[in-house]
């Protein structure tokens, strides 16, 4: 019951701001400062009464731009490191990179091993595997509050060469 009345108390407020603002564009109706409406029902202006909210004759515009653009979280900017050079980006979400190079897996496999390597990280696994001419190389490091894991695939069939980094901070 309680929530019914607040539900019909809450419809009659927005049926009370629809009628004023419609009576202001006539230029009568509303008169500031007494939040009075004419032309309404009292039970009407009891609720409105009842209410805190102001009915207003303002007509409000937003800025042209109202959306800020934002700053890139430190884990965002610390997996752009790891952007292999002349790589095109396919996706990026913060933790997560996919790539593709049209480098040799091999020369792209050694780039991320002392990236990794100059980031103060050991090697904790590395699996190279070649398979038909199908490659898949993946590496994974920690350094106590980070883990990197790579996996670069390259299809016998394909030119490219699919890079995916994964950057977890713990």
């Amino acid at each position: 019951m309680f929530w019914m009345n607040i539900l019909v108390s809450l419809i009659l407020v927005l049926v009370v701001i629809v009628i004023g603002t419609q009576l202001d564009q006539d230029g009568n109706g509303v008169r500031r400062g007494t939040q009075e409406v004419q032309g309404v029902d009292s039970e009407t202006k009891e609720v409105l009464s009842e209410t805190s909210l102001p009915v207003s004759t303002t007509n409000l515009t937003l800025p042209e731009s109202t959306i800020t653009p934002s700053t890139p979280r430190p884990e965002e900017a610390d997996i752009n490191e790891y952007i292999y050079p002349g790589s095109v980006i396919i996706s990026s979400n913060g933790s997560t990179l996919k790539l593709t190079s049209s480098d040799n897996p091999d020369t792209i496999t050694q780039w991320y091993k002392e990236k990794i390597k100059s980031a103060g990280m050991n090697v904790n696994s590395f699996v190279t595997t070649k398979t038909n001419g199908n490659v898949l190389n993946k590496l994974s490091a920690a350094d106590g509050t980070t883990d990197i894991k790579v996996e670069i695939k390259k299809q016998a069939s394909g030119s490219k060469v699919e890079i995916s980094v994964t950057k977890l901070i713990n």
